[in-house]
């Protein structure tokens, strides 16, 4: 059941070619982001409990299942050889990406980024080439304060927060998650429906 909420509302993103989505939504999905941090190390540490030394497989599993998820859904896009081109160059070097990162946690991480990309366009009302910059610029932007929030539970003394570090490798993957969200949209699901609106 919920999977297939999920799937109903990915298709219905990305079937929107011309409107826009609440930028509440992507408020909402920024405080989710950000209320996660404090919480994580905990979540973690629980499903380390449970799979133990298969808690990286896991994490590996589950988002390489949302990458192919997201690829099958976009298999229309696949007419247009530039679309088919940036969609297996997206999904390989996702899965590339997700698998090398040493920490299972940055996995997730890096597709929070991307989603939010593709949220920030899809809300954007700013025509061509500017709503890929205001969504690259806002979201990088979102990644940093991410990272000084958690530079400020690394040195508050309120409380124990375990594993929580300014890093600025962080910020790099933070930023990458961003463009390659800009990128997927731009030519995979921007140039695929340009193709399916000229064969109407």
């Amino acid at each position: 059941m919920i999977l297939e909420n999920t799937k109903i509302l990915i298709m219905n993103l990305v079937e929107k070619k011309n409107k826009t989505i609440s930028p509440i939504l992507v408020v909402l999905y920024v405080i989710v982001v950000y209320s996660t941090i404090p919480f994580a190390p905990y979540v973690v540490d629980f499903l380390r409990k449970i799979f133990k030394q298969y808690y990286g497989v896991f994490v590996s599993t589950l988002i390489i299942t949302l990458i192919a998820f997201i690829a099958v859904n976009s298999v229309k896009y696949l007419k247009n050889p530039r679309t088919a081109f940036w969609l297996l160059f997206l999904s390989f070097s996702g899965v590339f990406i997700l698998i090398t990162l040493e920490i299972p946690a940055e996995r997730v991480h890096f597709m929070q980024y991307g989603f939010l990309a593709y949220l920030l366009i899809v809300a954007s009302k700013r025509e061509s080439i500017s709503k890929y910059i205001f969504a690259f610029v806002l979201g990088s932007i979102i990644g940093f304060v991410d990272e000084l929030i958690q530079l400020f539970f690394q040195y508050q003394k309120f409380f124990d927060l375990p594993r929580r570090y300014f890093e600025w490798k962080d910020i790099g993957m933070n930023v990458f998650g961003v463009f390659l969200g800009c990128v997927f949209y731009r030519y995979v699901i921007e140039e695929g429906n340009k193709l399916l609106k000229n064969k109407e």
